[in-house]
């Protein structure tokens, strides 16, 4: 039992890792960019143009990244979103097929 917690530290740990580093290494490289370019071409304005490019895809990397620790991490909203018909691969908005109503399709079919 001891080992799971261990293991639940390291998992959030590395999410943090990631999601920091989701959101610096854009933001520090077009920022870097935009100075190079700024330099180079006697410019202002390119330093907070690919500054704020970089902050905002970082972020929506980190976004992205935490919606699918989420997704994974919780069965229990997964279970209760299958429930009641909605799962991320069914986008039509029609309901799902209940365990016995698929139970019974399948039965059907069979008997024929």
């Amino acid at each position: 039992m001891k080992d799971n917690g261990r293991h639940e530290v390291f998992r959030n740990l590395s999410l943090i890792l990631q999601v920091g580093l989701t959101v610096l290494v854009p933001f520090v490289g077009l920022l870097f960019l935009g100075v190079f370019l700024d330099r180079r071409f006697g410019t202002k304005f390119w330093t907070v143009l690919l500054m704020l490019l970089g902050l905002s895809g970082g972020l929506s990397g980190a976004w992205g990244l935490l919606r699918a620790s989420y997704r994974k991490e919780d069965p229990v909203k997964e279970e209760y979103d299958l429930m009641e018909g909605f799962h991320p691969e069914n986008r039509s908005g029609k309901t799902a097929e209940s365990g016995a109503e698929k139970t019974e399709a399948k039965e059907r079919s069979h008997e024929k």
